[in-house]
């Protein structure tokens, strides 16, 4: 029944846009031009690379090369205060900054119940777990006791306080495999492309006229 109401929804707003014109704007237009030619071109590339593979041999030996190289993340031991309001995070800041036990100021000011009874405790926070190089660095660039100052990061507010780091250790080959992978993989079809699309321009004797393309 629900999809049913949604289906018949979507039919009368998409023909009173259309009846309204907003489908023959020009801005409308040309987002559709470009979201036309983003995926035929998603597609090209598809096809193009839809064979390429990365034997086992392969993975092995890179490995090999790089074993000492490849190394996991580090891992911090922390308390944080999370809060979705500057206000809050600002006074809590303040009143770390006076003196006041960081594990204190959790229990008033965070916003995260699975963390508030434990004073804001996280026994193994991995770097790049914020998919946010300022955010990591701010956090693992700390000495224990120390505090970073209020960062925000994904419409939130924190604050962390340093216990403990434990450097990455190096990563079994099992480890690796879908990283190295991912790497040769991505490697390979970035090359195949590169090699079909210089065949495509000598063969069609492609040639740039403006100044500022054929500088690039």
């Amino acid at each position: 029944e629900e999809l049913r109401i949604y289906a018949g929804n979507r039919h009368i707003t998409l023909k009173e846009a259309e009846g309204a014109g907003f489908d023959k704007a020009s801005d409308f237009q040309e987002t559709i031009q470009r979201e036309r030619e983003k995926l035929s071109l998603d597609a090209l590339h598809a096809d193009l690379v839809k064979d390429v593979a990365v034997p086992d041999e392969e993975m092995a030996r890179f490995y090999e090369e790089k074993r000492d190289s490849l190394v996991g993340p580090a891992y911090a031991r922390v308390r944080y205060i999370f809060t979705t309001s500057q206000a809050r995070i600002d006074s809590a800041y303040v009143e770390i900054q006076a003196g006041k036990p960081f594990t204190d100021v959790v229990v008033r000011y965070t916003e995260d119940p699975s963390t508030r009874d434990k004073g804001g405790l996280v026994d193994s926070l991995a770097y790049g777990v914020f998919k946010s190089s300022d955010m990591d660095d701010a956090i693992f660039m700390l000495k224990p006791d120390e505090i970073t100052r209020p960062i925000e990061y994904n419409q939130a507010f924190y604050i962390f306080q340093m216990i403990q780091i434990t450097a990455g250790s190096k990563l079994t080959y099992e480890q690796a495999a879908p990283k190295i992978q991912e790497h040769l993989k991505t490697t390979k079809e970035t090359e195949l492309f590169d090699s079909w699309l210089a065949q495509k321009r000598e063969t069609m004797n492609i040639k740039i006229y403006d100044k500022a393309l054929n500088a690039i």
